[in-house]
């Protein structure tokens, strides 16, 4: 009944797998603040980094100006700079040459006073102000912003740093390389991330797929609450009294007639903790 099913669905693209970062595995890879924090330490050239002023100078050229003439190299960035009316700025770029405001968005719409923004630093040298983003935002959304602001995504900054690396890399300090590779690691994935499995929407798509699948979903569902019973019952027949650790998964082994395998534990202050196992494969069902 589902054989055609089960051999469409395989017949799907595999999704690609994406390996863990440092940053999902601390559970703030999502976390705009923490990004911010990371970008701000790469902007300032003075850093620990030693990569010097890449990744001001890949933001310039990139998006703000080719041509544009900065005599100091030297590139401060602070944090949520407090404007007149208590707004904060997520990052702000300053040297002798240029003025760079950052608001940053991985995940959150765009509703910022760009405005109060840019007036906070319209008398600083050359004012520029840069909304960065995960994705690009919409042109309709950006017009209501005006033209004085630059709209850049994360994969074309990136883009540009791995063209301007040359001989950065060479500069930089191993640590914090390390912990750069794996922080765009991690936008990667999150931009992977968001885009939705076209193949299988199709999949799903074609026919009476999706009711099949879900059909398909609720036995396997209820095969499983069936063996949860069953285990249940067995416990309720077991004489504790006569288990110890060492025969424990032989005796459950017997009791089910080889006809599935349990996880057993055998605790003397908790008592005995069965759960059945199962497994579904192209091979076919095994408990």
């Amino acid at each position: 009944m589902y054989e055609k099913l089960l051999k469409d669905f395989q017949s799907l693209p595999a999704l690609e797998r994406k390996n863990a970062t440092c940053l999902e595995i601390c559970g703030v890879d999502r976390n705009e603040n923490v990004s911010s924090n990371i970008l701000a330490f790469f902007f300032d050239s003075n850093r620990e980094h030693k990569l010097k002023n890449l990744f001001a100078k890949s933001l310039i050229e990139k998006k703000i100006h080719t041509n544009i003439i900065y005599v100091d190299d030297c590139f401060i960035c602070e944090r949520e700079v407090v404007t007149e009316n208590n707004k904060r700025i997520d990052m702000l770029i300053v040297n002798k040459d240029i003025t760079i405001f950052i608001e940053n968005k991985i995940g959150a719409t765009l509703y910022n006073d760009l405005d109060e923004y840019f007036e906070h630093i319209r008398d600083y040298k050359a004012p520029y102000g840069v909304v960065l983003s995960l994705h690009s935002i919409p042109k309709e959304n950006q017009v209501q912003f005006g033209n004085k602001y630059i709209f850049i995504i994360y994969e074309e900054l990136f883009m540009q740093i791995e063209g301007n690396l040359g001989s950065y890399k060479k500069k930089a300090e191993p640590k914090y390389w390390m912990f750069l590779c794996d922080y765009r690691e991690n936008i990667y994935n999150l931009i992977k991330g968001n885009k939705m499995d076209k193949d299988f929407i199709r999949f799903l798509n074609v026919d009476d797929s999706a009711d099949k699948v879900l059909e398909f979903y609720n036995r396997v569902d209820d095969f499983k609450k069936y063996l949860i019973n069953v285990v249940k019952n067995l416990k309720s027949k077991i004489d504790k009294k006569t288990i110890h650790k060492k025969c424990i998964s032989t005796y459950i082994y017997e009791k089910l007639a080889t006809s599935c395998s349990l996880f057993c534990e055998w605790h003397p202050d908790k008592g005995l903790k069965i759960e059945p196992g199962i497994c579904i494969s192209n091979r076919g069902c095994f408990f």
